[in-house]
């Protein structure tokens, strides 16, 4: 009942800094630019295991939060995808590899 509640109030993410280290590192600043907190916000990377510095945290209106993603067993030969998401913002594409 919580999710649906929550989606009803839509915010928006944005990210900014965006730096693709040869390692498999990606790290960037990601900015709630909405009028309504965002709470769930998490990193996917897709088909990939992965950690981060900071998942699934909270933003208020106009807070922002440094995050770094590490790729386990990365090679630049392989393809993922990264995104940035929350239970009332819309997914953020940020790299596509």
């Amino acid at each position: 009942w919580l999710k649906p509640t929550v989606a009803q109030s839509k915010t928006k993410l944005t990210v900014s800094g965006l730096k693709n280290e040869r390692n498999g590192t990606v790290s960037f600043t990601v900015t709630n630019t909405g009028k309504k907190p965002s709470p769930f916000t998490y990193i996917k990377v897709d088909d990939e295991i992965f950690y981060c510095s900071d998942d699934y945290f909270w933003l208020n209106p106009g807070e922002s939060k440094s995050v770094k993603v590490n790729i386990k067993d990365y090679s630049p030969q392989r393809k993922f995808t990264v995104s940035i998401n929350s239970w009332n913002a819309k997914s953020c594409i940020l790299l596509e590899k």
